[in-house]
């Protein structure tokens, strides 16, 4: 069994319908055996519901951030947020999954990062294209109302 240290949140860049299948295909071309991703929160359809699918196996290492798929679990939200907010309907989906990751694996909210945290200068990117701080404020804020409930 890996040892998980960290989640590590990603947005896709796409449109916030692409599915876990799309991704794969895409993420094949470009040489992984399957998706980088762990778990893709993307919309049902254009102005629907948010929800949440199943990608790369939890017990393989994913192929989401070169230097940290050893131990960590890569989620995704489907959908361009570098300009834009996260829809607040995708946001709770969100972090209600990285809450339940993080209770699943014992990790505490800061042991949340944005992909962009961890990437180099030479190779910046702006995904998630949000805050991971504000991610894991809010993970934190839902941990602890799930710590007081129990």
């Amino acid at each position: 069994m890996r040892t998980i240290r960290q989640v590590i949140v990603h947005h896709t860049a796409g449109p916030s319908t692409e599915t876990v299948a799309t991704i794969r295909r895409y993420h094949r071309t470009r040489g992984f055996h399957d998706i980088g991703y762990h778990w893709l929160v993307r919309e049902l359809y254009k102005g629907g519901p948010w929800v949440v699918e199943a990608g790369r196996p939890e017990y393989q290492v994913g192929a989401h951030d070169a230097d940290e798929n050893a131990e960590s679990i890569g989620i995704a939200i489907a959908g361009d947020y570098s300009e834009v907010a996260v829809p607040s309907s995708a946001w709770d989906v969100l972090v209600t999954l990285v809450a339940d990751r993080c209770t699943h694996y014992g990790l505490e909210a800061g042991d949340i990062s944005g992909h962009s945290d961890h990437e180099p200068a030479s190779t910046p990117t702006l995904c998630p294209g949000f805050s991971a701080r504000e991610l894991r404020r809010e993970v934190g804020r839902r941990l602890a109302r799930w710590v007081k409930a129990a």
